[in-house]
């Protein structure tokens, strides 16, 4: 429709006529109009680098036998944003986009603990305790007086021994040791001077596991019924064993008191008696006796 309007002009003005090339009248070729002004080129824009991620912690080390925990890998750095896109100008070329920011640096792994050092339990046959009482007193051995009992060292046959007496039906004990023992191999001699009576519950003995305190430990007994058996505070949770004992007055027993884990074994001048189930952990040793006036020497703990 443009050119048909521009053609009825021209049928009206003749050479007069107005071009689309210039914006004079009268001339057939009218002068070029000027060109468009360029529009300046858009300004690149520039992204902020990334944040660097901090380092990882390091780890901290094992307490003994536990290892380390690895220390925790540190976040990655922020990207940058990208730079903004130059404007078009008029005519002119658009402008370059903005170089994005270069990734932050992830944070190195902190460095695992090392793994501590395991513990190391006792050697087997190390002996942990022993007392000949040569030295002529027993101090370092702790006694529930409020039993009713006595303790002293004396001799017999020209060798110092630990004497416990008693004429209650009361559990008369001598303490020792390390409360945090518990695999452990008890060993000592036992002579019974007298009982007060034959009733089965009458008792001198080798106790270990001695715990809570001295509320708690087994015992291997030598009982005034002329067996042996293993037995804890509240009375017998062995059975005696199948061999006869034959405990008797004046006589030097050796006795030994296997504890080991939740096992058991009471040995008589070397052979096994009785076997029970440990239910105590730990505990340190004790001499006790009931309604029994006894004499003890020679008594040693060693690592199982």
């Amino acid at each position: 429709m443009l050119a048909a309007g521009l053609g009825a002009l021209c049928a009206l003005w003749g050479s007069g006529c107005l071009t689309p090339v210039g914006y004079t009248r009268g001339s057939p070729d009218g002068g070029t109009g000027q060109a468009g002004t360029t529009g300046k080129a858009g300004t690149s824009g520039s992204g902020a680098a990334g944040t660097t991620g901090a380092a990882g912690t390091t780890g901290i080390t094992g307490a003994a036998g536990t290892t380390g925990r690895g220390g925790t890998t540190g976040a990655a750095g922020t990207t940058g944003a990208a730079g903004t896109t130059g404007a078009a100008g008029r005519g002119g070329t658009t402008g370059a986009a903005g170089t994005t920011g270069a990734a932050g640096t992830s944070g190195a792994a902190g460095t695992a603990g090392a793994a501590g050092t395991t513990g190391t339990g006792a050697t087997s046959g190390t002996v942990l305790f022993s007392d000949d009482f040569e030295t002529g007193n027993g101090a370092s051995w702790a006694t529930n007086a409020a039993a009713g009992g006595t303790a002293t060292v004396g001799t017999d046959a020209g060798s110092h021994v630990y004497e416990l007496s008693s004429t209650m039906s009361k559990v008369f004990l001598s303490a020792n040791g390390n409360s945090a023992w518990t695999d452990q191999v008890l060993q000592a001699q036992i002579k019974i001077l007298s009982f007060t009576g034959s009733s089965s519950s009458y008792f001198a003995g080798l106790c270990g596991r001695l715990a809570s305190g001295a509320s708690e430990y087994f015992c291997v007994a030598l009982r005034s019924d002329g067996k042996l058996s293993i037995r804890d505070a509240s009375g017998a949770i062995g059975t005696p064993g199948s061999v006869s004992s034959n405990i008797t007055t004046g006589v030097w027993y050796t006795v030994k008191l296997e504890i080991i884990g939740t096992t058991i074994n009471a040995y008589l001048n070397g052979a096994l008696v009785d076997t029970a189930v440990a239910s105590i952990p730990a505990g340190g040793i004790g001499l006790a006796v009931e309604n029994a006036d006894a004499e003890f020497d020679n008594v040693t703990v060693t690592a199982p």
